[in-house]
């Protein structure tokens, strides 16, 4: 996989907004579905590579609970943009290792693009899209 590196770091806004993503996926890793379903917009839609339309917040909530869970995950960013102190943007690679229903593990890796809308001051996912190659 290819990991594109900035030669700028990021702004407070742009790292804040990082920050936000990195959480998600250690609350993932802890299945805190309580936390997960806070950190997303009660209106968000994703759509997950693979899938032939897009899912709502319930799916998403019930695949945090279901999905394989996350043993270990290593984030890369490409692309972190905030606009208008609002609406963030955040395209980012990943490396994954997961349990398998047979206690073993899998390493699994993609991409995802994560949009978020900032509300009282908290970054509110609103869509994603990507999912693992």
């Amino acid at each position: 996989m290819t990991h594109i590196e900035s030669a700028e770091p990021l702004s407070p806004e742009q790292q804040g907004l990082w920050d936000r993503v990195q959480e998600l996926w250690r609350l993932l890793q802890q299945r805190d579905i309580a936390a997960i379903k806070a950190a997303i917009h009660p209106q968000y839609i994703g759509w997950e590579a693979g899938s032939l339309l897009p899912h709502d917040r319930d799916f998403a909530l019930k695949a945090a609970e279901t999905d394989p869970k996350i043993v270990d995950f290593h984030l890369f960013p490409m692309s972190v943009e905030v606009y208008d102190r609002i609406v963030g943007v955040a395209h980012y690679t990943f490396e994954a290792e997961v349990a398998t229903p047979k206690g073993k593990s899998e390493k699994v890796s993609g991409r995802w693009t994560e949009i978020y809308l900032k509300k009282d001051n908290v970054w509110l996912m609103i869509s994603v899209q990507g999912g693992s190659k």
